[in-house]
């Protein structure tokens, strides 16, 4: 289990910043924030900053992403962090929840009907009816293909 290190305020978490090694290089720099144990804001040279929840599964150590600072505020990140905490002490791993969302939410979107499937089939289904503008659709189609092909035809 990680140490618990002292809570720093809003204030405190705004002013920190990356570090920079002997030859005055900048580094990226990894903050522990206290209040939740293996919380942490990770500080970029660029200056971005993201809250990081460091953990042990299983026998591994993963660090989990709670978002950047400070779309996602301090109060929010603790409270994220002790979610997953929770969570975890329960016996499941977040990050593989969200594995399988991301997998659910991809069978979904690939099982739905693009513009160009739907195109193809109103074309060779009514292509006796519309003769003349068959060639026109099909001209459509080819030359947007790039554009509104793989579209959903939701979105349209």
């Amino acid at each position: 289990m990680p140490k618990e290190s002292k809570a720093l305020s809003d204030v405190q978490v705004r002013k920190l910043t990356f570090k920079r090694d002997s030859n005055g290089i900048p580094k990226p720099d990894r903050h522990p924030v206290g209040g939740v144990a293996g919380l942490h804001l990770y500080c970029k040279p660029s200056g971005s900053k993201s809250w990081v929840l460091r953990v042990k599964i299983g026998d591994k150590r993963k660090d989990i992403g709670l978002g950047s600072y400070p779309s996602v505020s301090l109060k929010a990140a603790r409270e994220l962090a002790r979610e997953h905490r929770i969570s975890i002490k329960s016996g499941i791993d977040p990050l593989a929840e969200q594995r399988a969302k991301k997998e659910a939410l991809a069978a979904e979107q690939s099982q739905q009907v693009t513009f160009e499937e739907f195109a193809r089939k109103f074309i060779s289904k009514e292509s006796k009816t519309y003769k003349n503008s068959t060639n026109k659709i099909v001209t459509f189609v080819e030359f947007n293909k790039v554009n509104i092909s793989s579209s959903q035809l939701r979105k349209i």
